[in-house]
This record gives structure tokens, C-alpha cells and sequence, in this order.
């Protein structure tokens, strides 16, 4: 239960950084500067972190302004991922005293620009210093590509590219919630919000 009332705490004061005056029950933004540093706000010290993407869970450690133009990487535990924002929205819930206000990032729907398209809307790419994508496989090849070039040659990252579908941030006590309810992804905002109904009440 202590744990419970600190998550809660943490989040308030998350809230707090974002909002000058009392929690809306919603705001958005549009603006990719605005975006990046609410953001930054709301994971720092592991406040409303815990990011549901369409393929799975993850945890969101810091959000940067990616190399790509107009778009914010979320530095994770693993593979970083890269977003074309169009918006960040926030809505306030409370439930039993607690605050599960969660983030929702949706992603500019866009063609991937090497794979097909799929369903979860994300590509693995290899990301050079420069911004320059490559395919993934582009790994496979790349101890040949090394050795035939100058040793400055930087190696490129594993980027995860999200083109579009959606990135929830939640609290460690709505993850909880959610864990016993969310039976598959990716889930549309419609389902989202009626899952979130059902169980905290409208």
C-alpha cells in the first residue's frame, strides 16, 4: 500500500512540472519542441514511464529530439524508438484516490520507408550518425562494410521506426491494472477508453 501512495506521489508531481494550475481532465499538444519537453516531464524518476506500443511494453528512460526532422526518439531499456509525432495527448482519470492520468502519443501515419507495412506500423532500421536510415539486414553485412572503409567509419544503431498507430505512457498503478485486462495489441484509442471505463468506471 505504501508503494501504491508513492506511485501516486510520483505522478502528481509529474503532473505538476506539466501543468501550472489544476490537472485538466485534457490538453493536447502539437508543437514537437512542447512535445518532447512534457515528456521529459512526465517520465523523469519513472513517474508515467511504462509505454504500451502497439507490439508490446516497454519502458521509457528519457525522450530526445531525433536525428530525423520533426520527430522525438524515446531512449528505452533497449531498442530505441523513432517517432514522427502529431500529437501528445494527456487525459486525467482518478480512481479510489489515485491518479491514473495517462499520455497518449499518436504517430503520424506515413509509409515505412524500406519494409512492407504491418499491422503493429513500426520498422527496425539501421540509424547513422548522419540521420541516414538503412534496412535492418544492413547488421548482417556490417563487419564487411567495416573492414572496407577508414577506421572513422561510425556504426550505425538499431532503431526501432514507429509510421504510425499510437504510444500509451502510463503509471506503475495503471500498468498494473491494465496487465490483467489488456489481452491483445495492438488496441485501438476507442477500445482503450472503454477498457479504462469498465474497469475504473466512467
Amino acid at each position: 500500500m505504501d508503494f501504491i501512495k508513492e506511485d501516486n506521489s510520483r505522478v502528481e508531481k509529474a503532473l505538476a512540472k506539466v501543468f501550472n494550475a489544476s490537472i485538466p481532465d485534457y490538453a493536447e499538444w502539437s508543437d514537437i519542441n512542447d512535445i518532447n519537453e512534457v515528456l521529459n516531464c512526465v517520465v523523469d524518476g519513472g513517474n508515467l514511464n511504462r509505454a504500451i506500443f502497439m507490439f508490446g511494453w516497454d519502458d521509457i528512460k528519457e525522450a530526445i529530439k531525433a536525428k530525423e526532422k520533426d520527430c522525438i526518439e524515446l531512449v528505452t531499456g533497449s531498442i530505441n524508438k523513432v517517432v514522427p509525432v502529431e500529437k501528445l495527448i494527456c487525459r486525467k482519470r482518478n480512481y479510489k484516490g489515485l491518479n491514473l492520468s495517462y499520455f497518449w502519443i499518436q504517430s503520424k501515419k506515413q509509409k515505412p520507408l524500406f519494409n512492407e507495412p504491418d499491422k503493429y506500423m513500426v520498422e527496425s532500421l539501421a540509424q547513422f550518425e548522419s540521420g541516414e536510415y538503412k534496412p535492418y539486414d544492413f547488421f548482417d553485412n556490417w563487419d564487411y562494410y567495416s573492414d572496407n572503409y577508414d577506421d572513422d567509419v561510425n556504426c550505425p544503431n538499431p532503431i526501432r521506426r514507429q509510421y504510425g498507430g499510437r504510444i500509451i505512457l502510463v503509471s506503475q498503478n495503471l500498468d498494473r491494472i491494465l496487465d490483467k485486462f489488456i489481452t491483445k495489441i495492438p488496441i485501438e484509442e476507442k477500445e482503450f477508453l472503454e477498457l479504462l471505463d469498465e474497469i475504473l468506471g466512467k
